[in-house]
């Protein structure tokens, strides 16, 4: 049976929530219809009403994928109450834990490779710096951080992005609550076995010696 689902989110996250989601659906030869749909931040909530009711109406599954931010249950409480007035209907989830404070790029830091954890403090110092110069500069953000990191590798530029952005994103989903979210809506009574996470993890990092 054709599941029809409709994930809305802040934005940055779109392309990692939807790997996962399609890759799941293909293991388990599940059928979907699926629709990322980018909305600036929650408080955009009200601009796609007709969105959230029109899959409800088709018996469909909305997602609500966003940050915590600085106060986990703050934000809870707000969304939840602008899903009562809209009158609609979604299941939410909040970066990086749907318990804590933290957004998405919460969980790339904590996935960076230990013996390159140096190359963030590198960028501290340097954010530090910047903040010293009494307010002549900007001061990047903490995405700039993740890409920073990123360019700071030698290996080869596709190959280094697909582990970042692949490997470790799935493997940051398995050890949170991310999964069981995930999973719990889309293959209920069923679990994903290790296997499986090994045979992702090779299809993403591009190498051909996978053993599974």
């Amino acid at each position: 049976m054709l599941k029809n689902i409709r994930i809305f989110v802040e934005g940055d996250d779109k392309l990692f929530i939807e790997q996962y989601i399609l890759w799941i659906s293909e293991r388990f030869q599940e059928k979907i219809a699926l629709k990322t749909i980018s909305t600036g931040g929650w408080t955009n909530l009200h601009k796609h009403k007709n969105e959230f009711k029109e899959n409800a109406d088709m018996n469909g599954i909305n997602l609500v994928i966003f940050d915590a931010d600085d106060n986990f249950r703050k934000r809870e409480t707000e969304i939840l109450q602008r899903k009562k007035e809209l009158g609609i209907d979604f299941k939410l989830f909040l970066f990086p834990d749907n318990n804590a404070p933290g957004d998405f790029e919460t969980l790339l830091e904590k996935i960076a490779i230990e013996k390159h954890q140096q190359l963030f403090d590198c960028f501290e110092k340097y954010q530090e710096c910047l903040t010293n110069k009494n307010g002549n500069y900007k001061v990047p953000n903490r995405k700039a951080k993740i890409f920073a990191y990123l360019e700071s590798l030698n290996e080869e530029t596709n190959f280094k992005k697909r582990v970042l952005l692949g490997i470790s994103w799935i493997t940051i989903m398995f050890e949170n609550n991310m999964q069981i979210f995930i999973n719990k809506l889309l293959i209920p009574n069923r679990f994903l076995p290790s296997q499986s996470l090994n045979h992702f993890v090779w299809l993403c990092s591009g190498r051909n010696d996978a053993v599974y």
